[in-house]
This record gives C-alpha cells, sequence and structure tokens, in this order.
C-alpha cells in the first residue's frame, strides 16, 4: 500500500476542557503541515501548550492559490490574525515556489516611464550646463541646479561624463535584471530573484 505524505496526520482530539494557556500558530505550505504536526507531538505532554495549523498545501510565497482571494500569504496572515490570537507564529513554505513568475505589465509601464522622463533629464543637462557659464546672472540658479550634481561628481570625469554618472542610480534600478518580453522568468533567473526579494520585503 503507497502512503501520502503530502499531508500530516490530523491533530489529536484533546479533552475540550483543557484551554492551552499558549498557542502557536502555523502558516504555511504542506511543510507547514508537517511542522504543526511535528509541535503537537512535542507538547502532547504540555497541556499548557497548544498548535493551531492554518495551511494550505499546495501554496507558495508566489500564490497563496491559483484563482481569487486571498492572492498572496500577505493577505491571507492579515485574515487569519484576525480570528487567531497566537502567543508565537512559525512560517513554513517554499517548496511550491519553484515555478516560473510573471510580472505586472502595470510595473513595465511603469518603469518605461521613469526610463523616458531619465531620457528628457539627459537631454536637458547638456544644454542648460555651458549656458550657465558665461553669464553671471544664470551663476545663481546654477549653485541651487549644481548641488545635487556636485556629490556625485568624480573630479577626473568629464562633465559629460560626470552628468552621466550624477543620474547613474535611477537609470540603473530599473535594468537591474534583465526584462523578458512576455513578463515570464523562470525559477532562479535574476530578474525572478528580484521580484521574490520584493515579496518578502512587503
Amino acid at each position: 500500500m503507497i502512503q501520502d505524505f503530502s499531508k500530516a496526520p490530523a491533530p489529536e482530539k484533546r479533552d475540550p476542557a483543557i484551554v492551552p494557556e499558549r498557542n502557536v500558530l502555523v502558516l504555511g505550505d504542506g511543510m507547514a503541515d508537517w511542522l504543526a504536526y511535528g509541535l503537537e507531538d512535542a507538547y502532547v505532554e504540555r497541556p499548557d501548550m497548544g498548535v493551531i495549523r492554518r495551511h494550505k498545501t499546495l501554496s507558495g510565497l508566489i500564490k497563496y492559490q491559483p484563482k481569487g482571494e486571498p492572492a498572496d500569504w500577505t493577505a491571507a496572515a492579515k485574515g487569519i490574525l484576525a480570528t487567531e490570537k497566537p502567543d508565537a507564529i512559525v512560517v513554513m513554505l517554499g517548496l511550491n515556489d519553484r515555478v516560473a513568475m510573471r510580472e505586472p505589465v502595470v510595473e513595465k509601464k511603469d518603469d518605461k516611464k521613469a526610463e523616458k522622463k531619465d531620457d528628457k533629464k539627459d537631454a536637458r543637462k547638456p544644454d542648460t550646463k555651458p549656458a550657465e557659464k558665461p553669464a553671471a546672472k544664470p551663476d545663481s540658479t546654477a549653485d541651487t541646479t549644481a548641488k545635487p550634481d556636485d556629490k556625485a561628481v568624480d573630479t577626473e570625469l568629464s562633465p559629460d561624463d560626470a552628468a552621466d554618472n550624477a543620474d547613474a542610480p535611477s537609470a540603473i534600478a530599473p535594468e537591474k535584471g534583465a526584462r523578458a518580453p512576455n513578463g515570464l522568468y523562470e525559477f532562479r533567473e535574476e530578474r525572478w530573484v528580484e521580484l521574490t526579494a520584493r515579496r518578502l520585503r512587503s
């Protein structure tokens, strides 16, 4: 007979009259189910300790469920914490996150707009800088506009290279990982790692 290890055994029934003083909430995927089972086994002789299982076997950090709400674990956890009041929370997931991730199209449009704005700024700077040097009045405005550039200017760089260097962080940030035309990134690709890290921080 083949055993199904995708799900941990159900928790043993406890005497309803005994209410645990402290509870551990376990969130996550199928691994979290087994983790909760292990905690229940460890606390079998500790009636003061309770374990609350709130796992979704096939969930992951990327997708909580294929369709519907909540779409991710962050939203799901907020809903669970609205009803449960645990003393400790344990999260274990990742088994189902070894899949391709699609980047939303909205984000791409925002990035393109940001790139266009950066291009416009770069186009303006070479025109304004030569005009600032000969005139006496524009010098007062040059002081205020030059302050941000002064921080990033390298004395060994030409004025044009220095201007490019000052804008480097805003221009480089969106292009950190190569963007796929269809917005789909395979497991462990550079952009996949960036998008996953962003979700972890949220």
